[in-house]
Protein backbone atom coordinates (compact mmCIF):
# COMPACT_ATOMS: atom_id res chain seq x y z
CA UNK A 1 0.00 0.00 0.00
CA UNK A 2 1.75 3.16 -0.87
CA UNK A 3 0.04 5.31 1.38
CA UNK A 4 -2.52 5.43 4.75
CA UNK A 5 -3.61 8.07 6.52
CA UNK A 6 -4.48 5.33 9.87
CA UNK A 7 -2.56 2.58 10.86
CA UNK A 8 -3.97 -1.04 10.26
CA UNK A 9 -2.96 -4.45 11.29
CA UNK A 10 -0.47 -5.69 8.69
CA UNK A 11 -3.33 -8.43 7.45
CA UNK A 12 -5.83 -5.98 6.30
CA UNK A 13 -3.04 -4.07 4.36
CA UNK A 14 -1.87 -7.77 2.92
CA UNK A 15 -5.65 -8.01 1.93
CA UNK A 16 -5.78 -4.99 0.22
CA UNK A 17 -2.64 -5.04 -1.48
CA UNK A 18 -3.77 -8.72 -2.63
CA UNK A 19 -7.38 -7.41 -3.72
CA UNK A 20 -8.33 -8.22 -6.88
CA UNK A 21 -9.10 -5.22 -9.52
CA UNK A 22 -11.35 -7.29 -11.66
CA UNK A 23 -13.44 -7.80 -8.35
CA UNK A 24 -14.87 -3.79 -9.02
CA UNK A 25 -11.85 -2.26 -6.92
CA UNK A 26 -9.18 0.06 -8.60
CA UNK A 27 -7.25 0.95 -5.72
CA UNK A 28 -6.36 0.47 -2.55
CA UNK A 29 -8.31 3.59 -1.26
CA UNK A 30 -11.45 2.05 -2.76
CA UNK A 31 -11.07 -1.25 -1.17
CA UNK A 32 -11.04 0.26 2.16
CA UNK A 33 -13.57 2.96 1.21
CA UNK A 34 -15.94 -0.27 0.54
CA UNK A 35 -14.55 -1.55 4.23
CA UNK A 36 -15.73 1.30 5.78
CA UNK A 37 -19.00 2.05 4.19
CA UNK A 38 -19.73 -2.22 4.70
CA UNK A 39 -18.65 -1.48 8.46
CA UNK A 40 -21.33 1.62 8.63
CA UNK A 41 -24.29 -0.22 7.25
CA UNK A 42 -23.64 -2.97 9.38
CA UNK A 43 -23.18 -0.89 13.27
CA UNK A 44 -26.15 1.28 11.88
CA UNK A 45 -28.53 -2.13 11.79
CA UNK A 46 -26.60 -3.16 15.04
CA UNK A 47 -27.86 -0.01 16.57
CA UNK A 48 -31.58 -0.13 14.74
CA UNK A 49 -31.86 -3.78 16.39
CA UNK A 50 -30.65 -2.59 19.81
CA UNK A 51 -33.18 0.16 20.13
CA UNK A 52 -36.01 -2.19 18.85
CA UNK A 53 -35.00 -4.49 21.62
CA UNK A 54 -33.55 -7.02 19.18
CA UNK A 55 -30.85 -8.47 20.57
CA UNK A 56 -28.92 -11.71 22.70
CA UNK A 57 -27.70 -11.13 25.98
CA UNK A 58 -25.64 -14.38 24.77
CA UNK A 59 -22.08 -14.04 24.06
CA UNK A 60 -20.49 -14.52 20.18
CA UNK A 61 -18.62 -17.78 21.58
CA UNK A 62 -22.05 -19.28 23.16
CA UNK A 63 -24.50 -18.49 20.32
CA UNK A 64 -21.63 -20.38 17.65
CA UNK A 65 -21.11 -23.12 20.19
CA UNK A 66 -24.98 -24.39 19.94
CA UNK A 67 -25.07 -23.36 16.50
CA UNK A 68 -22.01 -25.97 16.38
CA UNK A 69 -24.39 -28.69 17.71
CA UNK A 70 -27.30 -28.09 15.46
Amino acid sequence: MATSNAGHPSDVVDFVENENPADGCASSSTVMREVANLLRREVAIGLVAVAEGRFSTRSASDIADELATE
